[in-house]
């Protein structure tokens, strides 16, 4: 009978417990609510490292009922949750910041997840109190995969005064490991992209140095050998008006080869750096440089040009524009024998959208550009790589006798 009520009066603490908690500090909670709320609140914030900061003590102070939770991240962030209050953000000075490396020596002492508060934090720490006359009962190192400090989770005492228990840690070992997985792939994710801009940024390099070198190569060829080609035209003609009417065939075969080379050195220094583009408005660039392909070719272009026409838009913009457009031309006169052709471009005031459309003889379109080298498509290869070095898309739509959708889209 003892025994029983002994029993009795346990569960009846226990329950008395609970609801003394329910009233004075908000609430039961267990494994999966908190598990949730932190999967939840990890979820649907911005996938940056500032907003997942903020969240985690913050949920996690909420969802386990502790006074205070404070987070440090290796780049000197400090995200601090405090009962009734919102997360705090701050900056660790750099007079304290060689404590973090002191932490990491600490936390590499031993296996345990949870480090339980110890003076020894307070020397050699001096950023680790979370305010006058508290600090914190467990630290909890955070490693990458592999095992790098990133931060620290630093946890208060529970609401209600009891030390965290085993059912506590078991909970808490899952919500730092969701939080360590979730800010490792934020940090794997922004160096990915910070990567991808350094990359679009030394394309850009590339292309505006390859642009220099065209429009230097096309000053040269102009102001020495089509200059010399000139002269030497001018001095045979000097020459039969000379000679009057006695004409030796084989000059008057000489000037004319001349006035070839001059026509055809011309044609390519426009290819090399379009005059149009100096002098024309950009519209009037494209259309001009439309009629020039249409002349050599054996299709005709309709050409739509719609949106915002005073649009102002960056000099790499407009370069890429009327490459791609002249090099989707040259690549359906080479390869497509199409009779029509059709480009389309809209301009608004975030991006340029273009379509190039013939109704050629197609082609099966690979998975990579790239393997379109063999055919000798390096005209697509080369619009791809244009278009990619100013963060545009591109997307090509082909089939065997089908004819091809070009299209791209370029952000302002």
């Amino acid at each position: 009978m003892t025994v029983i009520l002994a029993g009795s009066a346990v569960k009846l603490h226990g329950s008395l417990t609970r609801f003394v908690n329910q009233v004075l500090y908000g609430g039961w909670y267990d494994f999966r609510t908190v598990v949730e709320q932190t999967r939840y609140s990890l979820t649907i914030t911005n996938q940056n490292q500032e907003t997942i900061g903020a969240a985690l003590p913050q949920v996690i102070g909420q969802s386990m009922r502790l006074e205070m939770v404070s987070l440090l991240l290796s780049d000197r962030m400090r995200f601090t949750y405090e009962y009734g209050r919102s997360a705090q953000i701050e900056m660790i000075p750099d007079d304290q910041w060689d404590a973090f490396e002191k932490l990491e020596v600490l936390s590499s002492k031993g296996n345990d997840s949870f480090l339980p508060w110890s003076s020894e934090f307070v020397s050699d720490c001096p950023f680790v109190d979370f305010r006058k006359g508290a600090h914190p009962s467990y630290l909890v190192p955070m490693k990458d995969k592999e095992d790098h400090l990133f931060g620290v989770l630093f946890l208060g005492e529970k609401r209600d005064g009891d030390p965290l228990n085993e059912a506590d840690f078991d909970i808490l070992k899952v919500v730092v490991h969701q939080a360590q997985v979730t800010l490792e792939n934020v940090k794997l994710l922004d160096e990915a992209q910070k990567h991808a801009k350094k990359m679009s940024r030394l394309h850009r390099q590339v292309i505006r140095g390859r642009e220099e070198e065209r429009k230097r190569l096309a000053r040269d060829l102009h102001d020495t050998v089509i200059q010399s080609l000139a002269s030497m035209n001018y001095q045979i003609a000097e020459i039969r008006t000379h000679l009057g009417g006695e004409q030796d065939e084989s000059l008057v075969k000489a000037q004319t080869q001349i006035q070839g080379l001059i026509g055809v050195l011309r044609r390519i220094c426009n290819d090399l750096r379009p005059p149009t583009l100096d002098v024309l408005d950009f519209y009037e660039a494209i259309q001009t440089k439309v009629s020039e392909v249409e002349e050599n070719a054996n299709f005709k272009v309709r050409v739509l040009i719609e949106g915002i026409e005073k649009q102002e838009m960056g000099e790499d913009v407009k370069l890429c524009i009327y490459r791609l457009i002249q090099e989707s031309l040259i690549n359906v006169q080479k390869h497509a024998r199409a009779d029509h052709v059709e480009v389309w471009v809209k301009v608004t005031s975030e991006r340029i959208t273009v379509m190039v459309t013939d109704n050629g003889n197609g082609f099966s379109v690979p998975d990579k550009l790239e393997l379109l080298v063999p055919d000798q498509h390096y005209g697509l290869i080369g619009i791809k790589e244009m278009v990619e070095a100013i963060n545009g898309s591109i997307t090509i739509t082909s089939s065997p006798g089908q004819g091809c959708i070009l299209a791209a889209q370029v952000p302002i």
